[in-house]
């Protein structure tokens, strides 16, 4: 008998033990791909709960910047009506003074001439 034999003999020979052993193998098996399952539908909860998280965020923060945008057009708007109104009182005093001028050259010559009369 040659050694090899042996071997397939114990191979083909089947006891409790291995019975045991194989039962548990598989159940070992079936529990690591279990807890595999669960660990990915885990991590598939919980990259969605962010991703719920991250799209409200977004959406916040795009309506906070859409506020901002708006506020920033009216503040221009504002800003350039103020503008023209500067520009317009500008235009104003320019000609007050112009008339006080005026008005003021008026009176030196009415004082002149009573001046003069007199």
């Amino acid at each position: 008998m040659f050694i090899w034999q042996g071997a397939v003999n114990s191979f083909w020979e089947f006891n409790i033990g291995h019975l045991i052993d194989a039962g548990l193998f598989v159940i070992a098996a079936g529990g690591y791909v279990i807890s595999r399952k669960s660990d990915i539908r885990q991590a598939i909860e919980r990259r969605d709960e962010e991703m719920k998280k991250q799209i409200e965020m977004h959406t916040e923060n795009r309506e906070r910047l859409d506020t901002l945008t708006n506020f920033h057009e009216s503040q221009l708007e504002l800003n350039e009506k103020r503008d023209e109104q500067i520009s317009l009182l500008r235009e104003n005093a320019s000609s007050l003074k112009h008339i006080v001028e005026g008005q003021d050259r008026r009176l030196q010559l009415l004082e002149n001439s009573r001046g003069r009369t007199h």
